[in-house]
């Protein structure tokens, strides 16, 4: 799996790459000092996009979703779950479990975080499809694994969301062509990371270790990743609810380094000194060559 290195920014899953965790018990709970430093610029990108759309044309197809605010959301108590991942036969969703999850509360009610058994489930559920990819690897091409990835990442990230704040304020000045342009293109990068990368398994298991109060009624999923021979690896999650529903708006390295703020830093920029074009043909550049390169090494 490439040592699993990093997807979304040093690029996501070095998310899955890199800091040892060995000696300790639990992964280091995200510090909601990276969280609220993408806040500002969230909360403005939020709110100018939908006055934006609400004056000049139809909105994108997903509502823009307002920030729960700290004063009324009820933060979860840690979470009393760990889920693990047992390494042989086929993997659906069941094969990684949280224990406690059917005594978890349930879901609160406006402003406040989203239930532990809400949030534990959704990262559940993705390293179990995670990890159903990586089992049949071996066997399947980077195309393959793309296709079998793409929904599971729709269906777990809120990727117009993350699409919006990686590109900062520049995302007001778009039209909803571009915007409806950059949404895709972003899935598609995220999807390509992801299946450029798990492309061999190795014995690797995913472990949640609990969860903690993130800013903005949201949830920090704090997740390990474990692989023989190498040193644990530390992820975080950031879920919110999103209509009826929770998703995954940014993802922590080292439970602390947010992948939103990090790729904004690139982004942003580029948008801003060269233009949407110019940031376009990067990232569409960028997708061919991990398609290249998880091809040529197949």
């Amino acid at each position: 799996m490439k040592n699993l290195r990093p997807l979304l920014s040093v690029p996501l899953l070095a998310a899955i790459a890199a800091t040892s965790l060995a000696g300790t018990d639990r992964a280091a709970p995200a510090d909601d000092n990276a969280a609220r430093q993408a806040a500002p610029v969230e909360a403005q990108v939020e709110a100018q996009t939908a006055a934006h759309t609400e004056q000049h044309a139809e909105p994108p197809a997903e509502a823009q979703t307002a920030a729960h605010t700290e004063q009324h959301a009820e933060p979860p108590a840690e979470a009393q779950t760990a889920a693990h991942t047992e390494p042989a036969g086929d993997t659906t969703a069941s094969d990684t479990t949280a224990s406690g999850a059917a005594n978890a509360s349930a879901a609160g009610g406006p402003g406040e975080a989203p239930s532990t058994t809400e949030t534990t489930r959704l990262i559940v559920d993705l390293n179990a499809a995670l990890l159903n990819v990586l089992r049949k690897s071996d066997n399947l091409d980077y195309a393959q694994r793309f296709a079998l990835l793409a929904p599971t990442l729709q269906a777990t990230f809120d990727l117009e969301y993350m699409a919006r704040q990686v590109v900062g304020r520049g995302f007001l000045d778009l039209d909803e062509e571009s915007r409806a342009k950059w949404y895709e293109l972003f899935a598609a990068y995220m999807t390509a990371n992801y299946a450029s990368r798990f492309d061999h398994f190795a014995n690797q298991h995913f472990e949640i270790i609990g969860e903690d109060p993130g800013a903005k009624g949201t949830v920090l999923v704090l997740t390990r990743v474990t692989e023989p021979t190498k040193d644990p690896v530390a992820l975080s999650y950031r879920v919110r609810e999103t209509g009826a529903t929770c998703k995954v708006i940014d993802v922590y390295l080292k439970g602390t380094v947010s992948e939103i703020a990090l790729r904004r830093s690139e982004y942003a920029s580029v948008l801003k000194r060269e233009g949407f074009d110019a940031l376009v043909t990067s990232v569409e550049a960028r997708i061919q060559k991990l398609a290249t390169t998880a091809d040529s090494s197949a």
